[in-house]
């Protein structure tokens, strides 16, 4: 563009955002939003800001309409003739925060459905989950939604049967959740 150049203003970053998520591993976004739901984000450095699609101020504040996809939000700095690179701020949009939990897994190592997991864990923030056998015996704890369950306890397989696990857990929109079921462990 010309009379247009770029300066020392810095990167537009997000420092701030309604929904505030610790972003989890592999999520490939800057800010999750849930179903039909706005996202209101603030950048740093903001003596005059412009977003696409196209709102301009000077506080750094912006808020999309309401969202059914994901999106990308592009940011820019200006300041006099100076503006700095474009950033672009990625949203994803999650259709559901419900938690995807077999109900059954085969640890007979063949390469398929080995480990009892979670299906969805970057919608997890925190979690707390315990497996207990059919005499209240507790087999396995993690706090790690990515870890999964390999149907071991003290380092030796488990026999077929129900086992009982309960997770208490909050989602990336900071919500707090119980849930409890079964899983059965086949050979």
């Amino acid at each position: 563009m010309p009379g247009s150049r770029t300066a020392p203003l810095g990167v537009p970053r997000l420092v701030d955002s309604q929904v505030r998520v610790a972003m989890p591993r592999g999520a490939g976004a800057d800010l999750l939003v849930g179903v039909l739901a706005s996202a209101s984000l603030a950048v740093a450095n903001a003596a005059s800001a412009a977003t696409n699609p196209d709102q301009k101020n000077t506080s750094g504040q912006f808020t999309t309409t309401l969202l059914d996809r994901d999106t990308t939000v592009y940011v820019m700095l200006r300041k006099g003739d100076c503006s700095s690179p474009v950033t672009s701020i990625n949203i994803k949009f999650l259709l559901t925060l419900e938690l995807l939990i077999p109900n059954a897994f085969t640890p007979n190592v063949d390469g398929h459905n080995d480990i009892f997991r979670i299906k969805n864990p970057g919608l997890i923030k925190t979690l707390s989950l315990n497996i207990f056998d059919r005499w209240g015996q507790k087999v396995f704890e993690s706090a790690d939604p990515y870890k999964g369950w390999d149907g071991s306890f003290n380092g030796r397989p488990l026999p077929v049967g129900t086992y009982v696990w309960n997770i208490h857990y909050t989602d990336v929109l900071g919500n707090s959740h119980n849930r409890r079921g079964t899983v059965i462990l086949i050979h």
